[in-house]
């Protein structure tokens, strides 16, 4: 009985360390997509674009079907020289939204590549031609 007890608990513990983290990856999407844009916006326009990343990042996060997919088109998107990856993605946000191609960019391991992408939809304010 009391093995089962500290299996639950530590079960429970990892799961709240896990949420902590997703908690906190969620922030840092969203700080990523805001940066170099935020001087830009009225108050309002941020808080309703954080709401709208937020609400996209938690519906990818109840997704496990999304999830999945996220992670094939990172495992394909991998094998492709920087520019291909870019445009794969770029595609991926006008076609599924800017949330699951920064959740496919992340999922490569690429940091440059999620950089790269990042700054992309941040200038000319081009994140507002793509869905959320």
């Amino acid at each position: 009985m009391f093995v089962e007890e500290r299996e639950n608990h530590l079960s429970k513990e990892r799961e709240e360390l896990e949420l902590g983290e997703e908690q906190k990856l969620e922030e840092e999407i969203i700080e990523g997509v805001l940066e170099g844009i935020k001087e830009k916006l009225t108050e309002e326009e941020e808080l309703a674009i954080r709401e709208k990343l937020k609400e996209e990042l938690k519906k990818m996060e109840l997704s496990p079907e999304l999830q999945e997919e996220a992670k094939k088109e990172a495992e394909e998107i991998k094998i492709l020289e920087e520019e291909a990856k870019v445009k794969k993605l770029l595609t991926l946000a006008q076609e599924k939204g800017i949330a699951f191609s920064i959740k496919v960019a992340m999922n490569t391991g690429d940091d440059y590549t999620l950089d790269v992408l990042h700054d992309i939809l941040a200038k000319d304010e081009l994140y507002k031609k793509f869905p959320l």
